[in-house]
């Protein structure tokens, strides 16, 4: 394994390598179903990931306002195995060898997951649709869940920055589900749809806020499942997409994380109950699918 480190002094450099290579040790005698041929920290981390994966629109920032949420990790397939790129930002004075552990375990969880979720046919069908959300979504669930499962074995005691940590992720993820400019974005493009009747624009438009909320939610209630106490800290009353269809899909992901299920085929109705919240139906027909824009 490549381990690459872009930043820092000598010293600091050689302090990032060591952890690192501790880490790969880890994961070699877990004999875990991956092959991790490259971790790099560089020192632009969206312009790295956008070479490795060879796009030009990546960007790390998520969210809006005070609270925005910062990616700190990344994994991906490469032709002769998997590479992670590490943030620069995971080795500033906000994080320990705790939180960065817990980043180095959920992309770990990641890499496994690509081996042992069932590979999805790429059709153009309500059925694909379906089960490309509901993995995605289960994907980050149970990456958090394993990570989160690991750190308390190896770290029974906590520190003052795991818990800052774990504060500043759920006050990032309820800021973007309380933010009424997602649901005023879905809301307005449904309008807008009425009088265009462009499906590929409309589902286009709306996805960056469904792809903010419907991770956001994922990762939120990973956390709340795991540290059950944690749930006190949300205020989500006002929430427009934190509803039944929402906790529904919650509980049977917390269902099937905690049963070690990856078969998420009898989760499609929940899926698609959930994705009427940002105004979506999908239906195939003899014509081919059909997609049902309804009102929110």
């Amino acid at each position: 394994m490549e381990i690459v480190v872009e930043i820092g002094t000598p010293e600091q450099n050689e302090l990032i390598r060591l952890e690192l290579r501790l880490f790969s040790e880890v994961v070699r005698r877990s004999e875990l179903p991956l092959e991790i041929v490259l971790v790099v920290v560089p020192s632009d981390f969206d312009k790295k990931v956008n070479e490795l994966q060879s796009t030009s629109t990546y960007r790390s920032i998520r969210g809006v306002g005070d609270l925005p949420i910062a990616t700190l990790a990344k994994v991906m397939e490469l032709p002769d195995g998997v590479a992670i790129v590490l943030s620069p930002l995971l080795f500033a004075e906000c994080h320990d060898a705790q939180t960065r552990c817990f980043v180095y375990l959920h992309e770990i969880a990641h890499a496994v997951h690509k081996k042992t979720f069932p590979q999805l046919d790429e059709d153009y069908s309500s059925t694909g649709i379906y089960l490309g959300n509901i993995y995605r979504l289960f994907d980050e669930y149970s990456a958090n869940r394993f990570a989160f499962g690991l750190i308390d074995g190896v770290f029974p005691s906590k520190g003052a920055l795991w818990q800052a940590f774990i504060d500043d992720d759920i006050a990032g993820f309820v800021t973007i589900i309380n933010d009424p400019k997602y649901y005023s974005t879905i809301k307005n493009e449904i309008l807008a749809f009425r009088f265009h009747g462009d499906v590929t624009k409309f589902t286009e438009r709306i996805h960056p806020s469904l792809s903010e909320v419907a991770l956001s939610t994922a990762h939120l209630y990973s956390i709340f499942d795991h540290y059950p106490s944690t749930g006190a800290q949300a205020d989500l009353v006002n929430s427009k997409f934190v509803n039944e269809k929402a906790r529904g899909l919650i509980g049977y992901f917390k269902m099937k994380h905690e049963h070690d299920e990856c078969n998420l085929n009898d989760g499609l109705d929940l899926i698609a109950e959930f994705m009427t919240n940002f105004g979506m139906r999908f239906e195939d027909t003899p014509q081919g699918m059909y997609t049902h824009v309804l009102d929110i």
